[in-house]
Order: C-alpha cells, then sequence, then structure tokens
C-alpha cells in the first residue's frame, strides 16, 4: 500500500508528517520539530499567555495549534504560518489557514 493510498483525516490535519523536508537546508530553512517538542513549544507558549504566535518555517507548531484550538483543548490561540514551501498550501483543505509563502 502506498502512502498515497493511506490518507486518513487525521494525516491530512497534520499535512507536514506526510511531506519530507526539502533537500536545501540553507534556502528553505524549515523546522519540522518532533510532536514531543512541538507540545513542549506550545505548552510554554500557552503557560506564559500568549495568544497569537507567528509560526516562521514551523508548520507541524502551526498545524497543533489549529488542531488545539479545533479539539478545543485550552484557551484558543491565533497562528500565521509564514514557509517558502509551497507544499503547505495543501493544509487549507481541512480548516488549516494558507501559509503566506515568502
Amino acid at each position: 500500500m502506498s502512502q498515497a493510498d493511506d490518507i486518513t483525516e487525521a494525516r491530512l490535519s497534520r499535512p507536514s508528517l506526510m511531506l519530507k523536508p526539502l533537500e536545501n537546508k540553507k534556502s528553505n530553512a524549515q523546522y519540522l520539530f518532533a510532536d514531543r517538542s512541538c507540545h513542549f513549544l506550545l505548552d510554554t507558549i500557552g503557560k506564559r499567555g500568549y495568544r497569537k504566535v507567528l509560526c516562521v518555517g514551523t508548520p507541524r507548531l502551526h498545524e497543533l495549534i489549529k488542531l488545539r484550538n479545533q479539539e478545543g483543548k485550552g484557551d484558543p490561540m491565533k497562528s500565521l504560518l509564514l514557509d517558502v514551501d509551497f507544499r503547505e498550501q495543501c493544509g487549507d483543505a481541512h480548516g488549516l489557514e494558507l501559509p503566506i509563502l515568502l
């Protein structure tokens, strides 16, 4: 079974988990944090009282913020993703905001 055949609603809500990092690290500079790191960052941001988050090259953190808002966990946060990866545009199909491409 190919990865395309194994697309579920849960996977579509986290498109960055399905995408491989872009090869050129200098010009693409993405931070594809592990879930544990994303949860730590999000918990820390929330504990400090921030409700607006600018995610620069951090699509997984942006996705997690959106998912937590949809699930009603914690105080709602606004998140804006700035990224150069055009592949992230597919995230809007499931209520995730489109990134601003640089």
